[in-house]
């Protein structure tokens, strides 16, 4: 035995896994990204925005 005490879990096993998208986000700026990352960041909001927007006219 080394004489550590485990008196509990280590610091690894207690961090909380965090997904790869909010890792992504907080530790990069968005402007840092390639452009197609930045697309593919934009693009989905500019698809909601534009649907919502026919949906408030009545889809004509």
């Amino acid at each position: 035995m080394t004489g550590k005490k485990l008196t509990g879990p280590s610091n690894h096993q207690q961090e909380k896994p965090v997904p790869m998208f909010s890792r992504l986000i907080q530790q990069t700026s968005v402007l840092a990204l390639p452009w197609w990352q930045r697309v593919l960041l934009v693009a989905p909001v500019c698809l909601l925005l534009w649907l919502g927007v026919l949906w408030a006219l009545g889809g004509d």
